[in-house]
């Protein structure tokens, strides 16, 4: 059956719902009609709104777009892979990364959105809460920092993470939210920052876990090897051994993890693992990658609005090991880039 973007919705979701995650970036990217077809299909076969709205109620799910446009605020964790991946996520827990500077706005949001501090009761209630969660690392202990509210109240950063064990420089603590249900309650964790939020995001441990939502759109930044091969690399931006913990997260979907690529896929241009090559004359070429470069798997989202900046990173390899070098933001437009 001969598929367009102008067949009818029925049977788009008849055969793409056949395709694999691979399946359907590979045929996204043999032309431009058949690029469009899978963001229609994946936005309204998958639709964000839904997505979050097992978190908010649907005026509220509008309200968040537009503090993912104005504030540096990003969806992380599993459950942005699920969505992705067409899978089943169980998740009771949003994953955010906010900058310190933010704060002030996302704290009242969420408050209005039905979201209190989230204070276990007892360590069952506690180890049923980190269940129903995120797939960050190893805890790390420790209430050293604060943030403000809006009216001045400090309010103590719990750094329980499971998370962010690699980017703990970058990361000033961990907050939980709850809204209380009658089946079932459903936790925000917000990881407050204390640089940019794609920061923190490039500092995760595994490849698989480079996705993200913000205010220009639903991003992967590493689907060939995350959707289609089903590869994790361990990044290891820090001595932590919990790096792997994230890794293993992976590994129980059936994800194969990998410290270091092949000589081959270091090489190749195509590959995600390309890292830039050594020319004859013996000078070094890196590969600078973008967010929003050709080799994202990028979803619009609605009210979606170009970012202002083009962030920029590098995959190093140093040894037997694979660093993710964040290298800046640029005003978009004054660098040599495609996004």
């Amino acid at each position: 059956m001969y598929l367009t973007y102008y067949s009818s919705p029925e049977i788009k979701e008849i055969i793409l719902d056949e395709f694999a995650p691979g399946d359907l970036l590979r045929f996204g990217r043999t032309n431009r009609a058949n690029s469009l077809l899978i963001v229609d299909y994946m936005l309204s076969r998958f639709s964000v709104d839904r997505f979050l709205g097992q978190f908010f109620t649907p005026l509220q799910v509008q309200e968040f777009f537009l503090l993912l446009r104005h504030a540096d605020l990003l969806v992380n964790g599993l459950p942005v892979f699920h969505f992705l991946n067409r899978s089943i996520d169980r998740s009771r827990c949003l994953d955010l990364v906010v900058n310190d500077s933010d704060t002030v706005v996302c704290f009242p949001w969420l408050a209005s959105a039905g979201y209190e501090l989230y204070l276990p009761v007892d360590n069952a209630e506690w180890e049923e809460h980190e269940d129903a969660g995120s797939d960050h690392g190893d805890s790390e202990g420790g209430d050293e920092n604060s943030v403000h509210s809006d009216d001045g109240e400090e309010i103590m950063l719990t750094n329980h993470t499971r998370s962010f064990s690699g980017a703990h420089d970058l990361v000033q603590g961990v907050i939980d939210f709850v809204k209380r249900g009658d089946k079932r309650d459903m936790f925000i964790r917000l990881a407050i920052t204390k640089r940019t939020s794609i920061e923190v995001l490039l500092a995760s441990k595994s490849t698989c876990a480079f996705n993200f939502i913000s205010g220009s759109g639903i991003y992967s930044l590493y689907p060939d090897s995350t959707f289609d091969k089903q590869l994790s690399l361990v990044i290891r931006n820090d001595s932590n051994d919990s790096v792997l913990s994230s890794a293993h997260t992976f590994e129980s979907m059936g994800f194969t993890s990998i410290e270091v690529p092949s000589i081959l896929d270091r090489a190749d241009h195509k590959s995600d693992f390309y890292a830039g090559e050594t020319l004859s004359d013996g000078s070094d070429v890196i590969h600078v990658r973008y967010v929003g470069d050709t080799r994202c798997w990028r979803l619009p989202i609605p009210g979606a609005t170009p970012s202002k900046y083009i962030v920029s990173w590098v995959l190093a390899y140093e040894g037997s090991e694979a660093h993710s070098v964040y290298t800046g933001v640029t005003p978009r437009g004054t660098s040599q880039h495609r996004d």
